[in-house]
């Protein structure tokens, strides 16, 4: 407001109250301004202003997927991301023109599933965020999502190709979608001639709802025995023979061994089957371009291999040589700088060795032009590798004089200063030539009374301009007047007290927010631009659990003005928490088989502002009906008594199992195609079985992975060692041993009676054995002798031979302690010609 006074000056002053509302931006300015002249004779008048804030807020995509959408629109997602749909509260943000906080709720609504091949997508859902500011003001923001599947299904278990004497059977191959149930179809084409083979393939093709295909193939080859056609065609070279000695160009900007990709000069073909080619590299030596002329050699093979293991390969040497010379960046032809800026040196890189040299010349003088009418002089720059190849760059290099001149000796403003102006001075920094300095005065009514301005104004040759100006106040009594500028001050009164969560943008107690260079604005009625000071002082580290703040700091703010009048503006700044701690590795629940032990606790990975104060656990184990429930509980405290729960489901199954074996009956010793049976109870299917035989002299033969075993039993006792394994992983393991018959002596463990006739018999024990066998033959009816005696391995390579025995009844030692663990046969030949055979074991 004005005020005036028939007879003397006016000072005018002011005093404000703020009145709150039903919100924290629904407010009353009282202002009481009071008018004194100059014999104490005052006015009062009272300003009311009502702050009333009507405005909603402002929704806007914050995730980056949503932002170039607006309220109302279409987004196609992925029917794979359907999940993330009902968890968007964050992907949407709001801001409030008045400030303050804003809170937002999401909501959905899921609309029916339609035909996706009609329709373009499967299902959509409406997204729907509202957010409502401290004054009740609402808006919202919406989305339709359409489910859409441009994913063609996946096909598993489809076999490699391979080369076979006989087709294989149809294996069972699986089609998933990542959306929807997929059909699968199967076909198989006839067999097609190649060279002196055939091939067949298998097709399976996937179609899921929304029309996408996929297809895979296995080709099958029937006897083939010829390998792939390799051929090299390499350019500069022509066919590449065996041991050729290839010179190439080193390809180092790609592959830092300088080898070039051969692949795309490579012709491999195959009449019947898929092929691999592997591309090998044998560094031979490292050149020198001073002395060698290059730069490595290397051994190169090609090597292709069909499906039935048929190879063909090509063998040569690579003499890599350096013709590529640097390579200066792009975008440095033509480049511009201000007046006094240094000209940089370009960049330039060698991608086989390293820039030896870089050198310039100019080609025309070097000038220096207007804004207005720029101008460019060439540079030429020359780069040069360790190779000796050399590369020039032209630049067109401008120089610019954008810059007003210095003006040197402009006085500060001042106050009741009388004197004559002072002698202002400029220089033109890019010529250093110095620039006429023209000064106007002026003067300026203010509600403190005159002011004169001084400007001095200097110009240099392109025209750029600079100002500057003084202000002398005459008669300035009144202060500067500081109000809050910044968002968070805003609406503040001197001294009360703002409190701030502490985050990455609004600092912490080690961290004080400074609120920037514009927090405060200053108004004077006689001076020019002022600026207010900031000093920060910290008042208390706060207990914040009973304080309520971590810290507490004074933000003063201080404006002095020429004639020395001083205002100062302050604000109660308060850290607080009031966020609980999060988690960032939530325990995910576990699930106990096989009477397994509790899982040990994991180790939490703890984020909080304030810090963590303590960490209680409590754990309880009640009983189920598939066996038992433990539930860990973990309570976190910060130091400002934010608190996070954090449970853990731990869930025990009744999973024991248990084996037996069912009847068998007495097996006979020596004998084969023996069959023994376990029966599984308790666990879950399917089970897995891995059968042994313990310290005895037989060994399975079939079987072996089912519940059923077949055995081959010697002249002992034959213990078994079942291990059974369920679907969940548990295990338990069973016993049982089997007796064999015994001989015609009652003494199974001497021995076992091989051959028992009217004319001979023979016994060998012990058997199994670790150092000696004895046999003994006994002729009955005939006098044949043992005219050898043999010990040979399964694969008949003789290992013990012995001859020349006398005729009669034999108890010979055989000493096997030299031979390897293992099965073996002996062979007892007669003089008559026939052979005696049975099988011994030797073991460790």
């Amino acid at each position: 407001p004005q005020a005036a006074d028939a007879c003397s000056s006016v000072d005018l002053t002011f005093e404000e109250d703020i009145v709150s509302g039903g919100c924290p931006n629904n407010y009353e300015i009282l202002r009481y301004w009071t008018a004194v002249d100059g014999c104490g004779n005052s006015t009062t008048q009272t300003q009311r202003i009502i702050i009333v804030d009507e405005n909603s807020p402002t929704l806007y995509p914050h995730a980056s997927w949503l932002q170039p959408y607006e309220n109302g629109d279409d987004v196609l997602v992925e029917c794979s991301r359907y999940g993330e749909l009902y968890n968007l509260i964050g992907a949407v943000l709001a801001s409030d023109y008045c400030g303050g906080e804003v809170s937002i709720d999401y909501g959905y609504e899921e609309e029916d599933y339609v035909d996706c091949l009609e329709y373009g997508y499967s299902q959509s859902m409406i997204g729907t965020w509202t957010a409502r500011d401290a004054c009740g003001n609402t808006a919202s923001f919406s989305l339709r999502f359409l489910l859409v599947d441009e994913t063609a299904p996946e096909i598993l278990g489809v076999p490699e190709d391979i080369c076979v004497s006989s087709l294989p059977p149809v294996p069972n191959v699986q089609a998933v979608d990542e959306c929807e149930f997929a059909t699968i179809s199967f076909e198989q084409t006839e067999p097609q001639i190649c060279g002196n083979s055939s091939f067949i393939e298998r097709i399976w093709t996937a179609e899921d709802p929304c029309g996408n295909v996929s297809v895979a193939t296995q080709r099958i080859t029937l006897l083939d025995t010829e390998g792939p056609v390799l051929e090299l065609n390499y350019p500069g070279h022509g066919v590449v023979s065996e041991e050729d000695i290839v010179i190439i160009s080193a390809d180092c900007t790609n592959n830092p061994t300088g080898i070039p990709d051969f692949t795309p000069y490579v012709l491999v073909t195959d009449e019947c089957s898929t092929y691999t080619l592997e591309i090998i590299h044998e560094l031979l030596d490292e050149g020198d371009c001073d002395t060698d002329d290059y730069l490595w050699r290397y051994s190169i093979r090609l090597l292709a291999v069909d499906a039935c293991g048929n190879e063909r390969s090509l063998r040569f040497v690579a003499v890599l040589i350096d013709e590529i010379g640097p390579e200066f960046a792009l975008d440095q032809q033509l480049v511009s700088y201000s007046c006094g800026e240094a000209i940089t040196v370009p960049e330039v890189t060698d991608a086989c060795t390293e820039v030896i040299s870089l050198t310039f010349e100019d080609i025309s003088d070097p000038i220096i032009s207007c804004a207005s009418n720029p101008q460019a002089f060439e540079r030429s720059w020359t780069a040069v590798d360790g190779c000796g190849n050399e590369t020039i760059l032209i630049q067109e290099v401008t120089i610019i004089d954008a810059e007003g001149p210095l003006l040197i000796g402009v006085p500060a403003d001042a106050c009741d200063d009388t004197s004559p102006p002072p002698f202002v001075t400029a220089v033109d920094q890019c010529s250093d030539s110095d620039v006429i300095v023209s000064l106007v005065e002026t003067t300026e009514d203010t509600p403190c009374g005159e002011v004169l301005i001084r400007t001095w104004t200097a110009v240099d040759n392109c025209g750029n301009e600079t100002s500057a100006e003084q202000r002398i106040v005459f008669n300035d009594t009144s202060t500067p007047v500081l109000s809050f500028n910044h968002p968070l001050l805003v609406g503040l009164l001197d001294g009360e007290t703002l409190q701030l969560p502490i985050s990455f943008e609004l600092g912490s107690p080690s961290h004080p927010i400074d609120f920037g260079d514009n927090a405060v604005v200053v108004y004077d009625d006689c001076a020019g631009e002022l600026v207010a000071e900031l000093t920060i002082d910290r008042l208390d580290e706060g207990d914040c659990l009973n304080d309520g703040y971590l810290s507490r700091d004074r933000y003063t703010w201080v404006a002095v003005d020429p004639c020395g009048n001083t205002s100062k503006i302050t604000v109660i700044v308060e850290y607080v928490d009031d966020l609980a701690p999060e988690v960032v590795n939530w325990p995910e629940d576990h699930t106990v088989y096989c009477d397994e032990e509790l899982p040990p606790l994991p180790e939490l990975i703890i984020q909080d502002d304030s810090g963590v104060n303590e960490i209680s656990i409590e754990e309880t184990t009640v009983e189920t009906e598939f066996g038992a429930l433990t539930e860990r509980t973990w309570i976190i405290a910060d130091y400002c008594g934010n608190t996070t729960e954090v449970e853990q489901n731990i869930y025990w199954y009744e999973n024991r199992l248990e084996c037996t074996f069912t009847d068998f009956n007495i097996v006979t010793c020596n004998s084969s195609g023996n069959l023994l049976s376990a029966v599984v109870n308790g666990g879950q299917g399917p089970y897995s079985y891995e059968w042994e035989m313990i310290d005895c002299d037989g060994f399975i033969t079939g079987g072996q992975g089912t519940s059923t075993v077949e055995y081959t039993v010697g002249y002992t006792t034959q213990n078994f060692l079942l291990t059974v394994t369920d679907a969940n992983g548990c295990q338990t393991t069973c016993t049982t041993s089997v007796v064999c018959s015994k001989d015609r002596d009652g003494d199974a463990t001497q021995g076992f009676v091989i051959v028992d006739t009217d004319r001979y018999s023979m016994q060998v024990y012990p058997n199994p054995t670790r150092e000696t066998l004895t046999v003994e033959y006994h002729p009955i009816n005939t006098d044949a002798g043992i005219s050898q005696v043999l010990v040979s391995n399964l694969y008949g390579q003789v290992m013990i031979s012995r001859k020349g025995l006398p005729s009669g009844t034999y108890n010979l030692d055989i000493d096997v302690s030299a031979l390897p663990a293992a099965t073996y046969s002996l062979h007892l030949r007669l003089t008559t010609g026939e052979v005696l055979t049975t099988k011994v074991v030797k073991l460790d």
